[in-house]
């Protein structure tokens, strides 16, 4: 049997949005509880790696849990808001399993922003907490500012317990940012109900299961990184967060290294990965089964690409209400 197969004693009881009918009746789990089932099934499978940092089901579940306890003791509850100054990092979905654990509401926001625009964008949030991965000078006029240093303590320190504050349907389980058609951002506010509808609808084309292995490109404050990190790991799927050069030779050679089974990547990514086609090989996407893009024009030819070079890959052009 497969790390993460079962059979029809033992099988391991995935959230609803799992493609196993058998899973499909089942409650969505509570958004703090996203990946206690798979820490519990498979602790020492990898979970997450960022080319820096690695961590186990048990790691992550273990370090969300205690960033919990200590958010806790910050007077964070629900339908609080605690932001983070987001990069693409190992750690992020660390501190989004954290937040929800207290039932309170996950913005991320653009690390790499000008300090002006952050500085509006916290004002208008008022969050409670702010979380930021390095140790810049706090640019919140309210909130309790966490810096790098001081989270790493919090992290790496003694395991705490929290029980998992369940949110309810109706509650923000986060907040994204968009500029929209003005420049200025907008911040929408999606709801569990919807965030679970997203999984289910989602994973009936991504078909995400334990066994599968996903090459996230997405910035955190972006919502596709809410499909190309949480839902997979919600299954005990492997995601790698990228943070390495845009490049294609780069990317292509991580995909080959890390078994990668489903590539999600903008249709500018996607064409520097293609890099004219004569790379879109078996031999170099030995595991490969499914390719997404979109959020721009894609060209035919990039598309045709794949679907010539690895007929048996499933081809997926998608667009959000905006684009199309």
């Amino acid at each position: 049997m497969t790390q993460g197969s079962a059979t029809a004693d033992s099988r391991v009881a995935l959230p609803p949005w799992s493609i196993d009918p058998a899973d499909r009746e089942r409650p969505a789990p509570a958004l703090g509880d996203l990946v206690r089932t798979a820490a519990a099934a498979w602790p020492d499978r990898p979970a997450l790696h960022d080319g820096r940092l690695g961590l186990t089901f048990a790691e992550l579940e273990r370090r969300a849990t205690t960033l919990a306890a200590w958010l806790a003791g910050q007077g964070v509850g629900p339908g609080d808001r605690v932001a983070i100054l987001a990069e693409k990092s190992a750690l992020v979905p660390v501190l989004a399993v954290a937040i929800w654990k207290c039932g309170a509401v996950y913005v991320p926001l653009d690390g790499t922003a000008p300090v002006p625009r952050l500085r509006g964008l916290l004002g208008r949030l008022d969050p409670r907490v702010v979380l930021a991965l390095d140790d810049r000078e706090p640019v919140a006029e309210s909130g309790r500012w966490v810096g790098r240093t001081e989270l790493d303590g919090i992290l790496s320190g003694p395991a705490r317990e929290w029980p998992t504050v369940p949110h309810g349907p109706d509650a923000t389980a986060y907040i994204i940012f968009t500029s929209g058609s003005t420049g200025e951002p907008k911040g929408v506010e999606i709801t569990v109900a919807n965030l679970v509808a997203y999984f289910g609808n989602h994973n009936e084309v991504l078909r995400f299961t334990p066994e599968s292995r996903v090459f996230s490109l997405s910035p955190f404050h972006f919502d596709v990184s809410i499909e190309d990190t949480l839902l997979p790991l919600s299954l005990g799927a492997f995601v790698h967060q990228f943070r390495g050069m845009h490049a294609g030779a780069v990317m292509r050679a991580v995909i080959t290294r890390e078994r990668i089974t489903h590539l999600i990547a903008v249709s500018t990514l996607l064409t520097m990965i293609t890099e004219g086609g004569k790379h879109v090989t078996r031999e170099n996407f030995p595991r490969l089964e499914m390719v997404m893009t979109g959020a721009e024009v894609c060209d035919p030819g990039v598309i045709n690409v794949w679907k010539d070079g690895l007929p048996e890959v499933r081809v997926i052009n998608v667009y959000g209400p905006t684009e199309a």
